[in-house]
């Protein structure tokens, strides 16, 4: 573990910090495993360091079991890696990473009939730990507000259908447990754009499973570019975005989703349909 000079905390929290880092020293932590991953647990557990050790330990038990990161010579299946989409586009304001994530075509009942759930599981814990680690070095330049993630995600032809297939339903369940569990106050905002009215039944999943200070990141915006782009403009430089969102970035052939810097879009949908009944309105959660 390494310690962190450039934190903004009160002496009550330097001294929860400093409690927490002398009670895990048996665990012998990277040295990536800073002063900003401790505050993540600690602030997970309202800065009360004796939960925050026991969450922690659990999630490194968890770590242990599920293989995560070891350096075993496991090679993820490559269709996870063609057909799990997301990436990084590039910084917010702040130094946080950008990840963009699409939703549109995302094929959930496909995969899990071509691979383990456990190689899921383990694949997106170690995309999830890349990202961490560009945030970190991020932070070493910019300061700590720039150890979290800021997110994009496409709701584009979200189907909802697939999810409510019990294993699809089961496995984003438990990710979203894994989640919670093991990745506290890593994300700084979600901009979810593009939501269609059938999200209402998703997004009313997540908040019974979500704690409420990872819902509050949460910024939910109908299909109105009016009011997600300007907001997307407010903390994300337009050099460091995709053009179909409102940035400047490109490929070089002019595609403005810009799918050579980010392995995005590359997935044709394999569903169309969308239960036509769950038109719950959700416009006091929309922007």
């Amino acid at each position: 573990m390494s310690r962190r000079t450039d934190l903004d905390l009160s002496d009550d929290q330097r001294f929860s910090l400093m409690k927490l880092r002398r009670s895990v020293a048996d665990l012998k932590l990277d040295e990536k495993f800073d002063d900003c991953f401790l505050l993540r647990w600690l602030q997970a557990r309202n800065f009360d360091p004796k939960l925050a050790e026991e969450m922690l330990r659990t999630s490194m038990k968890w770590r242990e079991e599920w293989s995560i990161n070891k350096d075993d010579g496991w090679k993820p299946p490559q269709v996870l890696v063609d057909y799990m989409p997301s990436g990084i586009s590039g910084y917010d304001k702040e130094g946080s990473p950008v990840v963009v994530i699409p939703f549109a075509g995302f094929d959930v009942c496909g995969l899990l009939k071509s691979v383990p759930p456990k190689d899921m599981v383990r694949f997106l814990a170690q995309k999830v730990d890349s990202y961490l680690e560009v945030a970190r070095l991020s932070s070493l330049k910019h300061g700590p507000k720039a150890s979290q993630v800021c997110c994009i995600v496409d709701l584009t032809d979200f189907n909802l259908t697939q999810f409510t297939w019990r294993p699809a339903a089961e496995l984003t369940i438990n990710l979203l447990q894994m989640y919670e569990a093991n990745y506290p106050e890593i994300l700084k905002a979600c901009h979810a754009i593009n939501a269609p009215k059938v999200f209402t039944f998703a997004f009313n999943i997540l908040k019974n499973i979500l704690t409420g200070n990872t819902m509050n990141k949460f910024i939910i915006y109908k299909s109105d570019p009016k009011k997600w782009m300007p907001a997307l403009a407010i903390s994300i430089d337009s050099d460091q975005y995709p053009a179909f969102f409102g940035g400047n970035q490109r490929d070089p052939d002019g595609n403005p989703r810009c799918i050579t810097k980010t392995p995005l879009y590359l997935i044709t949908a394999t569903v169309s349909c969308v239960a036509k009944n769950l038109h719950t309105t959700f416009e006091s959660h929309c922007l």
